[in-house]
């Protein structure tokens, strides 16, 4: 009898523990998960910006991006999150950059006042998300700095 409870509970014993993990909620309170997180994707270093906040650069299928928290409180405690690419050296019309903006939902992008081409996306993390879902974040970061610069060089 024990080895048929045991038999029929096997399935649901493996399977909880890939659940919990999926289930662990993150924030931006916590820069260390979001450096883990973006680990994962290539090379990033913890640091602050000029104003003390956590700062976060990276690199990612040879791109190089930064990773702004915001809403913070005395410098910790920060509530959400804005990826950040530029590439000097692309010089994208406006016009395409408008057409990027018009089929992308992540990320946006623009020049800047030099007329560097930027992406960006902002990610509100107030609250608390899975961990799954800020991994999900960082999918969709690189491959979409990835994505954009093959369409701007098209």
């Amino acid at each position: 009898m024990r080895r048929h409870l045991f038999a029929a509970l096997l399935p649901l014993l493996l399977s909880w523990d890939q659940t919990a993990t999926a289930q662990v909620i993150v924030d931006a309170t916590d820069p260390g998960v979001v450096l883990d997180v973006a680990t994962g994707y290539g090379s990033a270093q913890m640091g602050e910006d000029g104003s003390g906040d956590p700062q976060i650069t990276g690199r990612a299928e040879g791109h190089r991006y930064v990773i702004y928290f915001y809403g913070c409180t005395d410098n910790a405690d920060c509530d959400s999150l804005t990826f950040w690419a530029g590439w000097a050296d692309m010089d994208v019309p406006l016009e395409r950059i408008n057409e990027w903006n018009a089929i992308k939902r992540w990320p946006k992008a623009y020049q800047d006042e030099e007329g560097d081409s930027i992406v960006e996306m902002n990610v509100n993390l107030d609250g608390g998300v899975t961990y799954r879902n800020l991994d999900n974040w960082f999918d969709w970061w690189v491959s979409g700095m990835d994505t954009f610069v093959d369409f701007a060089r098209e």
